[in-house]
């Protein structure tokens, strides 16, 4: 049976490792590459197509120089008046800088005379079979 010394040395060492552990657990989770999906509601048929028409400008360019970021598509459903973007990141920690940037605020200023309510945002990680 251990002694009592044993037991709180192993108790501190165990204490000590955990921040590494956590940190390495972090760290990869933040390099792990995430898909995001927003969506959002036109307020009528019309500011839609305005939407639409901002997001086919230099929208798309922003999208691709930000730094990680490896896809983005645009899309809407007229008869339900949702329009959104898909968009895959190299990490988590990218994505969070792009919506942090001047960038992405200015996007977001100009999509929202266009819509009602609150944009609806999911972040999944990306789950590939290995090749």
């Amino acid at each position: 049976m251990k002694s009592m010394k044993q037991m709180i040395r192993g108790g501190l060492l165990s204490l000590l490792a955990l921040p590494l552990l956590l940190s390495a657990a972090t760290a990869a989770q933040s390099a792990e590459r995430v898909l995001r999906i927003v969506t959002l509601t036109a307020t009528s048929a019309e500011e839609q197509a305005k939407g639409l028409a901002e997001v086919n400008g230099d929208v798309q360019k922003v999208y691709k120089e930000a730094k990680g970021c490896e896809s983005v598509t645009f899309f809407a459903d007229k008869p339900s008046l949702r329009t959104g973007s898909v968009s895959v990141w190299s990490s988590r920690a990218d994505l969070d800088a792009f919506l942090k940037s001047p960038a992405y605020k200015s996007i977001l200023a100009r999509l929202v005379p266009h819509m009602k309510g609150t944009p609806v945002t999911n972040i999944y990680a990306v789950n590939e079979p290995a090749k």
